[in-house]
């Protein structure tokens, strides 16, 4: 109920970024029929040529309209649900109920992740079955698998690794048998047969890399995805999921999932836990390791026959109930702050009604992380960066700096930058943003506000009287040097 209850007040103008930019792309889908480009994200590398990573999730998206962004989501993290109470063979009532809840409440992170609405709750049944079909050795599924989940989400290299683990741990016990018995001998083709099921795997995620749908442009999107964000240059700025996510957010994310692995014994799929044990010691160093690592944990924990055994004890049950009960509740909590923050983030949703008053094609000058919500409720507007920071630095990392210097250095008055840029209109929310940037702003005579509410302000560049005030007038930046503190 609890979790219905988030639903049904989740506010569709805050939601994650990700799905807020994802369903203003699946709006051009309805005008072109396939996304070439973003041209509102001038200054990112996907105004040049879209990579498009989440092909399927876009394909999907295109009915959101439909059925409304809470119903979407609803629906998805349902499937979700059914997938992997499929994967786990339930039996009876308290095995449903147990890991339903397990699944729904057992890292209510996780749960607020799925409740963003991000392509992982298309990755994530696609996964699960990929798993399934797996298990039974059918290698024609797996090839055909493989090569649609390249197309799902950047998670996909999991099922490369999850499919080299597995066969790892069958050959080895296929070879300790083949010693035991004092049938030792070795040969390539016993191995390659041994492997067999691994290069389908492999065979089918490779023709997904290359037969894409984004073709040629989804090379430099992987790259991105998953070297860039990993290994990302010293002066980029790192968005939220990948800094560390500190004790408090690490506990409470796999509390419920330690404890009840006490009772699993690891009879459950190793390959899994293997994953799971390498996805618990990353999470500790990035938040994005937890959007795979918890429902590896989920999956694993299913496999195991002594759980199951486990959960038909009455003494587990109540325990389990305890602690069902007490993640439930701090989850309730969450849902009311949330309201409450909706409540007082408002005048957000006043903003887009100005910015949309402003002619097509006008250049906004904005953060990169406003840009998803504003892209999607102002489709019509051309923005600096475009959902990830590094997607700007790819295109020019000498602009990238300059226009990140706007947001960061306090010291030097660069309020002429965005107009040295091509921008006329500069979006500023003094809480989220900083008082120093709104005071540099409404200290320059050629920036006027236009329209301001609560902290939001729309400022509007304009030329002033030369001759009457030669003293206020500035062509240039007064200082364009790039700081080198950030990330150093």
């Amino acid at each position: 109920m609890i979790y219905i209850y988030y639903l049904l007040h989740i506010d569709t103008g805050l939601l994650d970024s990700d799905i807020l930019f994802h369903l203003g792309v699946a709006g051009d889908y309805h005008r072109k029929g396939m996304v070439l480009t973003i041209p509102s994200a001038v200054e990112s590398i996907w105004s040049e040529g879209y990579g498009d990573t989440h092909f399927l999730y876009h394909q999907v998206l295109r009915f959101v309209p439909v059925i409304r962004i809470k119903l979407w989501i609803a629906l998805l993290t349902s499937v979700c649900l059914f997938s992997y109470l499929v994967y786990v063979e339930v039996k009876n009532k308290r095995e449903i109920l147990f890991y339903s809840g397990l699944f729904l409440f057992g890292s209510y992170v996780f749960t607020g992740r799925l409740l963003f609405g991000k392509g992982l709750l298309v990755f994530l049944p696609l996964f699960i079955i990929y798993l399934i079909v797996w298990n039974r050795k059918n290698k024609w599924a797996v090839f055909s698998l493989a090569w649609v989940l390249v197309w799902t989400y950047p998670l996909s290299p999991l099922i490369l690794l999850y499919s080299f683990v597995s066969n790892s741990l069958s050959f080895m016990e296929s070879y300790r048998i083949r010693k035991k018995t004092n049938d030792s001998f070795f040969s390539l083709l016993w191995f390659f047969k041994e492997y067999s099921l691994f290069y389908y795997a492999f065979i089918g995620f490779c023709l997904g890399l290359i037969i894409h749908p984004s073709f040629p442009n989804q090379f430099h999107a992987f790259y991105l995805e998953w070297w860039g964000q990993i290994f990302q240059p010293n002066d980029v700025e790192k968005i939220a999921e990948w800094l560390a996510p500190g004790n408090l957010l690490f506990f409470q994310t796999y509390f419920v999932l330690i404890l009840i692995s006490f009772f699993a014994r690891k009879d459950g799929d190793r390959a899994l836990f293997t994953l799971f044990a390498i996805g618990l010691v990353s999470s500790y160093f990035t938040t994005k390791s937890i959007e795979w690592t918890v429902p590896i944990g989920f999956l694993w924990l299913g496999s195991s026959s002594h759980l199951r055994a486990k959960v038909q004890g009455d003494l587990f049950s109540v325990v389990f109930g305890s602690l069902f009960f007490l993640y439930a509740g701090q989850l309730a909590q969450g849902v009311d702050y949330q309201i409450k923050k909706n409540r007082e983030s408002g005048s957000l949703t006043s903003v887009f009604l100005a910015c949309e008053k402003l002619e097509t094609g006008t250049k906004l000058w904005i953060r990169w992380d406003d840009f998803p919500s504003f892209y999607f409720k102002c489709p019509k507007l051309i923005y600096p960066f475009g959902l990830n920071p590094l997607y700007s630095f790819a295109k020019d990392p000498t602009r990238y700096q300059m226009i990140f210097s706007f947001w960061k250095n306090e010291e030097a008055d660069l309020s002429e930058l965005p107009y040295y840029l091509g921008y006329e209109y500069v979006m500023i929310d003094s809480q989220k943003h900083g008082n120093f940037l709104l005071s540099m702003m409404q200290n320059q005579p050629n920036w006027k506000v236009i329209y301001s509410l609560n902290t939001s302000f729309l400022f509007k560049r304009e030329k002033i009287n030369a001759s009457a005030h030669p003293e206020k007038i500035k062509t240039r930046p007064i200082n364009l040097e790039i700081p080198k503190a950030w990330g150093r």
